[in-house]
């Protein structure tokens, strides 16, 4: 294969690892690419040497890596999907039996001396795919409906210092408010919150623009929201023994209600969820050896969702907040469930842990992408962050505009000092005064070195973070300098900037 240029914003590349025939450690592979033509290569995947150097999560995800990449056709195929676009769907679909236990977020490639975590890349997004007979949903469109669930059971707090420490619910809702308050603000998300809340932190909510039921978190009210959401993300513990996954849910008096992992998934009996996000430890464990590929909650729900983010190991309650918050921005941002994954495990990857590789995202066929941004405000929002990303902007040189009087000379030089305001108050002032209309157009003028770019910038990012889907009014940025100065109007002028952008 040869790569050549290609317009196209991603390629999906799908291995799927057969059982190896008679017991042996040769695997057949079949690649697929876009979902066209096949080819077979073999991985040769010595699961008992992986085991015996688990401890260490980069020896590892070398030897896996080595193990799964070995075969040149492989390698060239990933080679080739990454020629074709800027951002690789890395899909594993592992069919064998012995390999399902095998540790694939830890998978790191080696080429030419460098190396690469998959699983926290920003180029190759890594997710595993469950064959499943569910029709694949079309991505979402308009704004994405979330139901949060939140489960303490008061025997937790009446035991702190217990094996399971109660949720401090205050803050996980503070870390997901952060990613979600502005998207809620703008109206892209519409967010349900189910848990027993303090009074002060639900009454802040529902000022936010959040609903608020401050009742247990049974699973009786938790399957009567779900008709009207796209998304579940329940934070609650999980344990996984005998082979099973039980959820610690409450009763309808706030007390302990453990739910079996069968009695939860029947429970759901929905095909139309887009995501099921476990914020519980244990949630994507399954029972080592087991011939069922759907053993274990995490791949069995995606039945029951087009995606479903699990941890696959006790993780600190730090770290899975600090993944939700990365996780749901990238999602909602790009709508692309395996790249969020990405943006969620880089949040949290430290090279001294492995704890970067516990969360897994388990996708149904063809169901990557998971939600359609709006592709104006998507457009707006990625330029506004790439300003915001330039110190400049972030923090423009801080210059004062002097409010001239209409009776007084228009040159600034000649003028006496009238009231001064920033420039960002002066131009909202113009263009959106309190009464009347505002002016059609506002120039920012002054001579060179003025950081007059930085502060158009840094008004194209506050503009967009005020932005509305509704809203009449969107920030443009336009480069007018590459354009002829002529004898046109203003408005022709920037007319011609707008066409040529």
């Amino acid at each position: 294969m040869t790569s050549t240029p290609d317009s196209r914003p991603s390629a999906t590349l799908l291995l799927r690892l057969r059982s190896a025939p008679d017991g042996a450690d040769v695997y057949p592979v079949d690649i697929t690419l876009d979902g066209e033509g096949s080819l077979t290569a073999q991985a040769t995947v010595p699961a008992d040497a992986l085991t015996a150097c688990e401890s260490s999560p980069w020896e590892y995800g070398r030897r896996l890596g080595d193990a799964l990449f070995a075969d040149a056709g492989l390698r060239r195929a990933l080679a080739y999907a990454r020629g074709l676009a800027p951002r690789v769907s890395l899909c594993l679909q592992v069919d064998a039996p012995s390999l399902q236990d095998l540790l694939w977020e830890r998978l790191i490639l080696v080429d030419g001396g460098q190396e690469t975590v998959l699983a926290t890349d920003s180029r190759v997004a890594l997710s595993r795919r469950i064959p499943s007979e569910t029709p694949a949903l079309p991505p979402g469109r308009g704004a994405f409906s979330l139901l949060l669930v939140l489960s303490s059971p008061v025997e937790l707090q009446r035991t702190p210092e217990g094996s399971l420490q109660p949720l401090d619910v205050s803050a996980e809702v503070s870390a997901l408010r952060e990613a979600w308050t502005p998207l809620v603000e703008r109206g892209q998300l519409r967010v349900t919150i189910l848990g027993r809340l303090e009074e002060a932190l639900a009454a802040s909510l529902r000022q936010a623009g959040y609903d608020v039921d401050s009742e247990p978190a049974t699973l009786d009210a938790i399957v009567d929201r779900l008709d009207s959401v796209d998304s579940l993300h329940l934070i609650a513990h999980g344990t996984f023994k005998n082979g099973r996954a039980t959820l610690l849910l409450e009763n309808v008096e706030g007390g302990a209600a453990a739910t079996p992992e069968d009695a939860f998934v029947s429970r759901l009996g929905h095909d139309t969820l887009r995501l099921v996000f476990l914020q519980a430890c244990k949630s994507a464990a399954r029972q080592p050896g087991a011939l069922n590929v759907m053993s274990g909650l995490a791949p069995k729900l995606t039945g029951r969702a087009a995606g479903v983010v699990a941890m696959q190991d006790f993780v600190r309650m730090e770290d899975a907040r600090r993944f939700a918050q990365a996780f749901y921005d990238a999602l909602l941002r790009s709508g692309n469930a395996d790249e969020a994954a990405n943006a969620g495990r880089r949040a949290i990857y430290r090279p001294d842990s492995g704890n970067w590789a516990i969360p897994a995202v388990y996708l149904a066929p063809k169901a990557t992408c998971l939600w359609q941004p709006d592709p104006v405000l998507k457009a707006i929002h990625e330029l506004a962050k790439k300003f915001k990303g330039r110190s400049d902007a972030k923090h423009p040189f801080p210059i004062e505009a002097i409010r001239q009087w209409p009776d007084i000379s228009s040159k600034m030089e000649t003028s006496p000092p009238g009231p001064r305001v920033r420039i960002r108050d002066a131009v909202d002032a113009a263009l959106c005064p309190p009464q009347g209309e505002g002016s059609a157009i506002v120039v920012i003028t002054g001579n060179h070195g003025r950081a007059k770019t930085a502060q158009l910038q840094a008004l194209y990012v506050h503009h967009a973070g005020q932005l509305q889907r509704d809203s009449d009014r969107l920030p443009f940025y336009v480069h007018l300098s590459a354009i002829p100065a002529g004898d046109e109007a203003l408005e022709e002028v920037l007319a011609e900037g707008i066409a040529l952008t």
